[in-house]
């Protein structure tokens, strides 16, 4: 058995950052974060900043018994760190520093693909617990979870007065590209409704890459987009092979590439999505509207339908569509547990008193919460837990009524 503690390591590579990124500066060992408003609190292993200057949180694992505890404690440190130092999600990076990846491989994989932030993993090895002999080595995520599933930012609804022109167009969309369609009646009899019938788009976030490939695929027009951003000196020929390559990165502005991505997107949904049919209004306000499409009681979810890669998760039913899109507009992560799973419940129940142990309503929260899983728990119902955190309590609520 292995002599190498945690701590050993950690002051280890406190010394040699460059093993795991070069010009990595430290910033603080053992970085302690205080409560806040929320009773977040522990210790950052090591708080570091890299070349561009952001913050680089790296969380160290030696076993394998905490490999998923390293995922809520790295989003808990991003969270922390945000508001204490007010940053913006593009300032802050992970590294997830573990001996072993087995059980931690998954997590990490789909963290990586959901959060929206910056995360490495790094696997670490040395030889007969000689420090001197480490080497890191990055770590590849699994490819189920390769590919961004988060959402576009804007939502599409389109407006009907008849049921009959929004069902028909409803039937024409077409498994041509990503995205989630949910049929919905609003009431008829509220005062002021003109169009009580419509169907709402959600369309993946598509890279710049990827949409200007599966633009190619299908044949669809996208030079006139690629023109409105052609820079001085190239032709379109040039232009599309930068974006494909990814040199594009070396003169396009942030700004300029966001543009660009949000305009590929909309010539995806144009040619590929949008039924072009009988719709008599069309909006495009923000993801959050989603949230209080689904919340407002007055609204009746019709029908829901999946295409593309959403259509291969057999577990997206209405009620993880809304959990997801929450989780992407807070940037926080769901700890799903199966009602089954004594331990691991006891575990995170255990973790959320510790961390907010100065805080008594949060306290008395949790133990109302064991209660009801006793409960159910002797009834032998079936039941998932979800462990999330969000500031705004009782809008959580209405959506938990209305599901």
């Amino acid at each position: 058995m292995s002599k190498i503690k945690e701590s050993d390591i950690r002051d280890y590579l406190v010394k040699n950052l460059d093993l795991i990124e070069p010009n990595l500066k430290l910033l603080k060992k053992e970085e302690y974060l205080r409560p806040d408003s929320l009773g977040t609190r522990g210790f950052i292993d090591i708080l570091a900043v890299d070349s561009n200057k952001k913050y680089v949180v790296l969380e160290l694992k030696k076993e394998k018994s905490a490999s998923r505890q390293a995922i809520q404690e790295l989003y808990k440190y991003f969270a922390a760190l945000r508001r204490k130092l007010g940053l913006g999600q593009n300032e802050i990076r992970g590294m997830i520093v573990s001996t072993t990846w087995k059980e931690l491989l998954e997590p990490f994989s789909e963290f990586q693909s959901d959060s929206g932030y910056d995360l490495q993993g790094i696997k670490l090895q040395y030889k007969n617990d000689d420090l001197s002999t480490m080497e890191a080595k990055k770590i590849k995520p699994l490819s189920r979870f390769a590919i961004n599933r988060r959402f576009e930012d804007e939502i599409t609804i389109l407006e009907y007065s008849k049921s009959d022109s929004r069902d028909s167009d409803f039937r024409k969309l077409k498994d041509s590209a990503d995205y989630v369609a949910l049929k919905i009646n609003n009431n008829e009899k509220k005062q002021g409704v003109i169009f009580p019938y419509f169907i709402v788009i959600l369309q993946r976030n598509y890279s710049i890459v990827e949409s200007l490939k599966l633009l190619i695929s299908n044949n669809k027009e996208y030079e006139e987009t690629l023109r409105d951003f052609l820079p001085d000196g190239k032709n379109l020929i040039e232009f599309k092979k930068d974006i494909i390559s990814g040199k594009i990165e070396s003169y396009l502005s942030i700004d300029d590439k966001e543009n660009l991505r949000g305009a590929l997107n909309s010539d995806i949904y144009i040619s590929l999505i949008d039924p072009q049919g009988n719709q008599e209004d069309m909006e495009m306000p923000p993801l959050e509207q989603f949230i209080y499409l689904i919340a407002n009681n007055e609204i009746i979810l019709n029908k829901f339908k999946k295409f593309g890669i959403y259509r291969l998760d057999r577990n997206l039913d209405i009620g993880e569509l809304t959990l997801k899109i929450i989780c992407q507009l807070n940037n926080i992560i769901i700890h799903k547990v199966n009602g089954d799973s004594h331990n691991e419940i006891n575990m995170v129940l255990d973790r959320l008193n510790d961390n907010f142990i100065d805080y008594s309503g949060w306290v008395k929260t949790v133990s109302e919460i064991r209660k009801r899983i006793n409960q159910y728990q002797l009834a032998n119902i079936d039941f998932k837990i979800y462990f999330f955190a969000i500031n705004d309590g009782s809008f959580l609520k209405m959506i938990y009524r209305r599901l």
